[in-house]
């Protein structure tokens, strides 16, 4: 990962330090991969559970390992359990994140195809996509008790290497992980797990040829048929990269028949489903979710399905819910910012963006200027304003060119919206698999240009 500013310190992950003007500190490798970990999933708090799994992978180690490891990162950073300004403590459950992040910008121009980078989501339905890191996050550290164990050794070493490389979520360990499963399959021809690792660590390298994946995917699904992972990575390769959406429909279905305890199944299907408009499946894979994981109950996915529904009330009323339970999140505030608006509560919406600029790294003048836009013009205005002023940060609306899209809708100016979805659908920017089911196009509906867009993309209609 590039160099990315935390509050007042300037981090270098790849030389283990951190530095606030002349100072400079440094930690330990597995301190910096946890306080990366942090930084991926800042909108939430993350569970000891979470953090033991994927920042430990394939260790056993105690709680103490994870207090000492934050204690570390305190220590470097200058901070203060009790009166905390970068990792706030939740006794019992975890961890966030919680001072400004200015991570590095990884979309360059827009003739730049934005599939050929891989962030790591916030969430499903806070940006409504989820890439195929979502399947290499969760699948890389899942339970391996029911796997084949009569391999050699060695290629059983090397496979776990693998997956220990992919749990760190970090794209510059995705030719390390996938050297790792190459060498398990020479060592192990009958390993059809290490095929799919193979797929998974090429599929995080933004330039590399891809071509292969399928025919892995394909070759692990023969040598390990009842491997669910390898189904659902096909079916989220059809789905997000390939736009073979018949083929997607089948594998989705065959990982759920394949594994319907994985609760992220069923989201990652929720989504497909979302994006053909088939609400009430979504609603019910949704809710499947929740309850194989009630710990993502504060994810307010349920709102989400609710508002492409069009049912805003029933939405806030999940939302309200979420509230009364926990401690906001900055994925609630995504959420309530675009129902309230949906609903026409403008003054009440401004009060959540103005929380989600601030968490993306808005100034103070930044913030009197969107204030004073609103003012003038209510959040139409704030929409103009992010046209220009947005710096390509993501606040839950993606990247350019969709985001300018989004504020373009909003803002009124339906011949930019139209001229940045073009864009984005030529590069088939992931997000744009929903764009007939979210509402935020639903003023450019009408139209025989957003008609065509929908048809050149193709997934309402296979």
């Amino acid at each position: 990962m590039q160099e990315f500013q935390l509050g007042q310190w300037r981090v270098s992950p790849a030389r283990n330090q951190l530095q606030c003007e002349q100072q400079i500190n440094s930690i330990e490798h597995t301190p910096m991969q946890l306080l990366l970990y942090l930084v991926h999933h800042r909108d939430r708090l993350v569970s000891k559970d979470e953090l033991l799994e994927h920042v430990w992978a394939g260790k056993v180690v105690s709680d103490d390992a994870l207090t000492v490891a934050i204690s570390q990162i305190r220590k470097a950073l200058g901070d203060n359990a009790r009166h905390p300004e970068y990792i706030k403590t939740f006794p019992g459950k975890g961890y966030q994140l919680i001072a400004p992040v200015s991570l590095p910008v990884t979309v360059a121009a827009e003739t730049t195809p934005v599939r050929k980078t891989y962030p790591m989501p916030i969430w499903f339905l806070t940006l409504f996509t989820i890439t195929l890191v979502g399947i290499l996050g969760w699948f890389a550290t899942m339970d391996i008790s029911s796997e084949q164990t009569d391999f050699p050794p060695r290629a059983l070493d090397a496979y776990q290497q693998g997956r220990f490389l992919l749990a760190q979520h970090n794209p510059d360990k995705a030719q390390q992980a996938e050297t790792l499963f190459s060498r398990a399959y020479e060592l192990a021809p009958d390993m059809g797990k290490a095929l799919w690792g193979m797929a998974e660590a090429r599929l995080r390298q933004p330039d590399a040829e891809q071509q292969a994946v399928e025919h892995w995917l394909q070759q692990s699904m023969k040598l390990a048929p009842e491997f669910a992972p390898a189904q659902l990575t096909l079916a989220q390769y059809h789905f997000t990269r390939t736009w073979q959406f018949a083929e997607a429909e089948k594998a989705f279905q065959h990982a759920l028949k394949l594994a319907p305890e994985y609760s992220q199944s069923h989201l990652l299907y929720a989504q497909f489903l979302l994006a053909r408009r088939q609400f009430d499946a979504a609603l019910e894979h949704i809710r499947e979710y929740i309850s194989l994981a009630p710990q993502n109950y504060a994810q307010p996915v349920v709102a989400w399905v609710y508002t492409m529904m069009g049912k805003h009330q029933l939405a806030l009323d999940e939302l309200d819910k979420i509230a009364s339970l926990s401690e906001p999140q900055l994925s609630y505030h995504i959420s309530a910012q675009a129902v309230l608006e949906n609903m026409g509560r403008e003054g009440e919406s401004f009060k959540h963006l103005k929380i989600i600029l601030q968490q993306g790294g808005f100034n103070e003048l930044q913030l009197t200027a969107a204030t004073e836009r609103f003012q003038l013009s209510g959040l139409s205005g704030v929409y103009q304003w992010l046209l220009k002023n947005d710096d390509n940060r993501n606040i839950g609306q993606y990247q350019p060119p969709l985001s300018h899209a989004r504020y373009a809708v909003k803002a009124g100016d339906h011949a930019l919206a139209l001229e940045k979805l073009r864009q984005a659908v030529a590069q088939k920017q992931t997000e744009v698999l929903w764009l007939g089911a979210d509402p935020a196009y639903a003023a450019l509906h009408s139209l025989p240009e957003f008609e065509q867009l929908a048809e050149q993309i193709g997934i309402l209609s296979n």
